[in-house]
């Protein structure tokens, strides 16, 4: 997308109208200042390694630079405008993100598109190795995601609240949790315990949420269990962490739970079949897991969308989930206006934006509103006519 295109002047005008109306009401990470801020322009490659002093410089600078793409750093450093190696790391918060190209939801098959970026040219389905019309390789994956998708992503987000809360014992004031504006969710935690913890604890953390590393033998599920290994190990009714989830998966599967005492739950589990028990266990892993991506945990010097600010392939907003449970993402982050405005779209999926449904449509011009134009055009499937 070029700057003098119709689509970029377009995209840009609306992104001013936001931050015009909304820049002054936005609210920014505590300690702004030890952050580092970075942005994309809509003209040019990202700028990096800035700092603003207090939150109305930042939102100044947000009125008058109208940027594309704006990010802030998880963690916090005595220089934040230095070089990386310069900064002076003080701590970061513990971070989370979600997002539906992990989760690898069944419906990705329906919705699944490529570009080829020497002739523009779209697909459906899985990307080739070739473009099918210019025959170069260069093609990219199309990111999509529908309310199937997001749905998925909210679930893990639960899942992750509650791993954090009930096994780590993080208060939930401590952690905020904020839709991305395009794909899933970020989670943060802003707890002295957590700030100033090293890249490997953070990586022993998201493997504990993610349910890798638990060893199944630990609940004496081999096949050379006996009846006292189980008694020993094998959690009580209600147990916490993964051992209680497993043990009360395996109990409740089983149909043990009104069997009393302990001992004759015990007694029945160590006549199931090792590959039954397996199975169960395995399966409580799956149910019970979140699905976060790894790296962004253990990234100490990790950079996130900054909250308020708009999502350059969507128009939609980063914004805080004051109550997960009745977030909707297909109209709660939706701020840009909903003038109609005519596009020619090519190849795309049914889009489902507050409450409506459009397309999918295949070499369509259209005249939709501008919050919906503006995601198909920054995905890549529309064009302002």
């Amino acid at each position: 997308m070029q700057i003098g295109d119709k689509s970029t002047i377009f995209m840009k005008e609306q992104f001013k109208k936001y931050y015009d109306k909304s820049a002054g009401s936005l609210n920014f990470p505590e300690r702004l200042s030890e952050r580092e801020i970075g942005y994309i322009p809509f003209q040019g490659s990202m700028t990096r390694h800035l700092s603003f002093g207090t939150p109305s410089e930042l939102r100044t600078f947000l009125i008058r630079e109208v940027p594309r793409s704006v990010h802030y750093s998880s963690g916090y450093y005595s220089a934040p405008t230095l070089p990386m190696a310069q900064k002076g790391w003080k701590g970061a918060d513990l971070i989370f993100d979600i997002d539906t190209d992990d989760l690898h939801t069944p419906c990705q098959a329906e919705h699944s598109r490529w570009i080829c970026t020497a002739c523009s040219s779209i697909g459906v389905g899985k990307r080739p190795t070739q473009c099918s019309k210019c025959k170069q390789p260069r093609l990219k994956a199309i990111k999509w995601s529908c309310p199937k998708c997001l749905d998925s992503a909210k679930g893990d987000t639960v899942k992750l609240l509650d791993i954090l809360c009930d096994d780590f014992g993080i208060p939930r004031n401590e952690i905020e949790v904020f839709f991305s504006g395009s794909r899933g969710y970020h989670v943060s935690v802003y707890s002295k315990k957590y700030e100033s913890i090293d890249q490997m604890a953070r990586s022993d953390i998201a493997d504990y949420v993610s349910g890798k590393g638990f060893l199944l033998g630990a609940l004496s599920l081999s096949s050379k269990r006996r009846y006292n290994d189980l008694l020993r190990s094998f959690p009580e009714a209600n147990g916490e962490g993964w051992k209680g989830r497993i043990g009360n998966h395996i109990v409740n599967k089983l149909d043990l739970g009104a069997i009393e005492p302990m001992e004759q739950v015990i007694s029945q589990i160590s006549k199931t079949k090792t590959t039954t028990l397996r199975h169960l266990a395995e399966d409580a892993l799956s149910l019970f897991s979140a699905r976060i991506d790894p790296t962004v945990t253990s990234d100490v010097h990790r950079i996130l969308r900054l909250q308020g600010t708009l999502h350059n392939e969507t128009g939609m907003m980063k914004k805080k989930c004051v109550d997960l449970d009745t977030f909707d993402p297909t109209t709660d982050p939706v701020v840009i206006g909903d003038e109609p405005v005519k596009v020619i779209v090519d190849k795309s999926p049914p889009l489902s934006m507050m409450e409506k449904i459009f397309g999918p449509y295949s070499s369509e011009t259209v005249e939709i509103p501008s919050f919906a134009a503006i995601l198909l055009i920054g995905k890549g499937f529309a064009k302002v006519v």
